[in-house]
């Protein structure tokens, strides 16, 4: 599922969150990002493949949540429902991705 953020500060989903260009070019720059990196994902049969398609990557990035909790007066933001795949993909994308999702550049 395609996420961004947008200038409000609220999370933007699903493949509608990007147009047709950008989806192009950001598929382009993914699968350039597995092939610098030597890496793969998993492709919908789970085998290793190093060019997905930007629909399987949004596919894979389902399930990731921002929750917003109040602690002590104070309002903070939490990602939770990272997996292992959905944070080696954030990666990819670089570190203001990885800033927004609250995982290490790796």
């Amino acid at each position: 599922m395609a996420v961004r953020l947008t200038s409000r500060g609220r999370f933007q989903t699903g493949p509608a969150a990007f147009s047709a260009g950008y989806r192009y070019t950001t598929q382009r720059r993914l699968r350039q990002q597995l092939a610098d990196h030597n890496a793969t994902i998993p492709n919908q049969i789970h085998q290793p493949t190093e060019r997905p398609t930007l629909r399987w990557v949004f596919q894979l990035l389902e399930g990731i949540h921002r929750v917003r909790v109040m602690v002590q007066g104070q309002v903070h933001d939490v990602i939770e429902g990272l997996n292992e795949v959905q944070i080696k993909i954030l990666r990819l994308f670089g570190d203001e991705v990885c800033r927004l999702y609250q995982i290490s550049s790796g």
